[in-house]
């Protein structure tokens, strides 16, 4: 996923792209549009 991309490259940029609008403002928000079920215990 990725939050581990993220976690453990953290020089890779990654960019989300939608063609709806309304996905995109989602995505830039505080409240991310997707639940991963005990992602947290991946990154620790």
């Amino acid at each position: 996923t990725c939050a581990i991309i993220a976690s453990k490259c953290p020089d890779i940029r990654i960019t989300v792209v939608d063609v709806s609008a309304e996905r995109a403002a989602a995505w830039n928000s505080d409240a991310l549009p997707i639940f991963e079920p005990k992602l947290l215990t991946k990154l620790i």
